[in-house]
């Protein structure tokens, strides 16, 4: 059965099937009950990518937020960049995840990141042994920008890729090698992006051959310090080739093996400076079981050979099957660090390189699981500049298989301080949603809009986008114009704005865009020249025009889509997901996506029908309404319909209270450690199960700021007093309930 929210709107296109009372009605949209239908890293000594993204303003495509607000609490705020300590800051934070290519696709076999396609920020390339079988993908969140199969042929496939800018010209070349069946194919690979992202093969050599060319790698380094970069293919056992890219062309300079004691088991290179005198050591990650081997090794060339000077012996029982390696100076002190993933605890271990030369057995700095999933394989390992801000600190980048329920394959790791806006633009989040008062001509009444959030101590508004002119679009902007320095309680008033999905389009109301005469831009550009309904559904247009909307308004700060958990299995894929999140962050880097959630989809919980699905998003907006127990109570009370899967009716609705800070805590388990959830409360009526009672929303309000994961709440829907806020009133009356709870936080 369907659950929807009482809406006015409702009202009137389902007045048969129950009643509303101004109130407890909502002005469009919200919250529905039920379905609508490194091997491969850039060595430090010249191959790292430079700016970034945009995720912080610093380096890509959006500029730094407003400096000072005219309120004395900002919307968001972030500190100076200070150095961390070391490089144990890799594995802080999770900064960005993505699903690229899914269970279907995603068989990667590595990754690299370096600047591809000649612009200001880095790109990743993927390579698997599919089509297609080289991915490029920009950012901030990592999406899909270009591709190409080059020579790809299932029966040479491919082994490594690294990533360099091996002429010079600042847009780096791809480099891969394979293992080739036939004489006469080249299986040492150069390859280049144009401007749009298009890759395509340069050259080839034929290096190993048939039988010899079995390589589990190939990374660079300028091994000599000449200034040169070098490309280093490594095979079993303990084969190293090292050449050359100029004009267009590549030579083999010489081949070699290292001991034999040191040869077997190689998995993954990797090369950086690890002690500042110019030159790239080169590093290997061994397998070994005999508890006595060395599984990371350390090398440097010494003009004629290369000569193991460090190493380490973790997980020589058996526990050192790797799965890549990145070596990058993650602090930005200008020492590089070591970083290797396997899938078994502890699956990301960070290796400390002491000052000077490198030397002996290395100690462990840090170690976690970070994202690691059962069955869900890593791939790769990179690093790059990949957020910019930070004084050249690098990204962790890892890439896995996804398979199963799971979704994300990319993540992006490291300084909290990369989070730092998004995380705090929805902390301690005070919101009204939707209701806003109208003129006669129905348009938004501004001034009493105001009145309503200030009489309450709302410091945000959530602005519902649901109707078939495009008006409220126009709307929004009118709003954000009037409140670009408006302050609630001396800080400046947070703005939402909620997208509504394909459930919810009815007829031609939905999410519309028009053209406004307030912007600097023309919002039929981000919808291929469309505007109106036929756009309502190109949520990546939505995403790239909100974004541009915020860097303009910056007090825009979250993007909703209501019930996205009737529509990940449809419309919102990963891969529009993440194509969104980069539309929204490019311009404006504090913008987070908070999609309604809820603690089931079809009976089953939200937490195990998308396990990792929290991982790609900045937060949730979860509606509690007890349906991990179901109606429970609620059976004493009337309904308007039947509701055996959730209690919010009346004064029975009281009693499930309780059960809210179990739900939020699976829901909160979804999302990164630390990251904020947001809360959603009915105030409003349900137009199956009921409008809960006042003294519900006030005790629900009260847990929500008293639970530990909270970031705040969201009345649904906007609410103002209708009594004089004295007393016991909260209990009785809504407006008085939020002014109460708000007031006090």
């Amino acid at each position: 059965m369907s659950l929807r929210p009482s809406r006015w709107m409702l009202c009137f296109a389902f007045a048969g099937l129950f009643a509303c009372s101004s109130d407890e009605t909502a002005d469009g949209g919200g919250p529905s009950g039920g379905g609508g239908t490194a091997s491969s890293g850039p060595s430090s000594g010249g191959s790292g990518a430079q700016g970034g993204n945009g995720a912080d303003g610093g380096g890509g495509a959006g500029g730094a937020p407003v400096d000072p607000w005219s309120c004395k609490i900002a919307p968001y705020e972030r500190a100076p960049w200070s150095q961390p300590a070391d490089d144990s800051v890799a594995f802080e934070s999770l900064i960005e995840a993505a699903g690229y290519a899914g269970p279907t696709a995603s068989d990667w076999v590595d990754v690299a990141a370096a600047n591809l396609c000649g612009g200001d920020e880095p790109e990743m390339v993927l390579v698997k042994n599919a089509h297609s079988n080289f991915s490029i993908l920009g950012g901030p969140t990592p999406h899909a920008i270009g591709s190409g199969d080059l020579s790809s042929n299932d029966a040479h496939p491919w082994r490594g890729v690294a990533a360099a800018d091996l002429d010079g010209t600042g847009a780096a070349e791809v480099i891969a090698v394979r293992q080739v069946t036939a004489a006469g194919i080249g299986d040492l690979v150069v390859a280049s992006a144009n401007d749009a992202c298009a890759l395509s093969e340069v050259t080839s050599e034929v290096v190993g051959g048939p039988g010899a060319s079995d390589w589990i790698d190939v990374t660079t380094g300028d091994l000599d310090g000449d200034g040169e970069l070098e490309i280093i293919a490594a095979r079993a056992p303990g084969h190293v080739a090292i050449a050359h890219y100029a004009g267009g062309a590549l030579t083999v300079d010489d081949e070699m093996d290292v001991p034999a004691a040191e040869a077997s088991g190689w998995q993954a290179v990797a090369a950086g400076d690890l002690d500042g005198d110019g030159k790239d050591e080169l590093v290997v990650a061994r397998s070994a079981s005999n508890g006595a081997g060395k599984t990371m090794l350390v090398y440097q060339w010494n003009g004629a050979a290369l000569t193991n000077v460090a190493w380490s012996t973790i997980g020589n029982n058996g526990n050192s099957d790797w799965a890549g390696l990145a070596v990058a100076d993650f602090n930005g002190d200008g020492r590089a660090s070591i970083a290797m993933v396997k899938d078994s605890h502890s699956s990301f271990i960070l290796f400390d390189v002491p000052s000077g030369a490198p030397n002996g057995e290395l100690a462990i700095l840090t170690s976690s699981d970070l994202a690691t999933a059962p069955g869900q394989g890593w791939r790769g390992l990179a690093a790059a500049v990949w957020s910019g801000g930070d004084d050249g600190a690098a990204e962790l980048v890892a890439v896995r298989r996804a398979s199963g329920d799971y979704r994300a394959d990319i993540f992006v790791h490291g300084s909290a301080w990369h989070r730092a806006l998004r995380d705090t633009a929805v902390a301690k989040t005070k919101a009204q949603y939707a209701n806003e008062p109208r003129d006669a001509e129905g348009k938004i009444d501004v001034p009493l809009l105001l009145d309503k959030l200030a009489e309450t101590h709302a410091t945000t508004y959530s602005f519902l986008l649901w109707d078939e002119t495009g008006q409220d679009y126009l709307d929004l902007v009118e709003f954000l114009e009037a409140t670009r320095d408006h302050c609630v309680d001396e800080q400046q008033l947070r703005v939402w704005v909620t997208l509504i999905p394909p459930t919810e389009h009815v007829g031609a109301r939905c999410s519309q865009p028009a053209d406004s005469p307030l912007t600097s831009f023309d919002e039929a550009s981000f919808f291929g020249g469309n505007l109106g309904e036929a756009a309502c559904e190109d949520y990546a247009g939505w995403g790239a025009l909100l974004g541009a909307l915020a860097k303009e308004y910056p007090q825009l700060v979250a993007v909703n889509v209501d019930d996205m958990t009737h529509n990940i299995d449809t419309m919102f894929t990963p891969e529009l997901v993440a194509s969104m999140e980069s539309g929204m962050r490019g311009p404006a880097p504090w913008m987070s996506l908070v999609p309604t959630f809820y603690y089931s989809q079809m009976d089953e919980p939200s937490a195990q029908r998308w396990p990792d699905v929290g991982l790609t998003l900045d937060s949730i907006l979860f509606y509690f309404r007890n349906q991990k127990e179901g109606e429970g109570p609620c059976s004493a009370c009337e309904t308007p319909q039947p509701c055996p899967t959730s209690c919010l009716a009346d004064t029975c609705a009281e009693q499930t209270v309780g059960n809210f800070p179990g739900e939020a805590n699976e829901i909160a388990a979804m999302l990164p450690a630390g990251r904020p959830l947001q809360i959603g409360i009915y105030f409003s009526g349900h137009s199956a199960c009921g409008t809960p009672s006042a003294k519900y929303d006030y005790d629900l309000l009260e847990a929500t700021y008293a639970h530990p994961r909270a970031g705040g709440a969201t009345v649904y829907v906007m609410q103002s007093p209708g009594v004089e806020c004295v007393g016991d009133a909260h209990l009785s009356d809504k407006g008085c309930a939020v002014q109460k709870v708000f007031g006090a936080q």
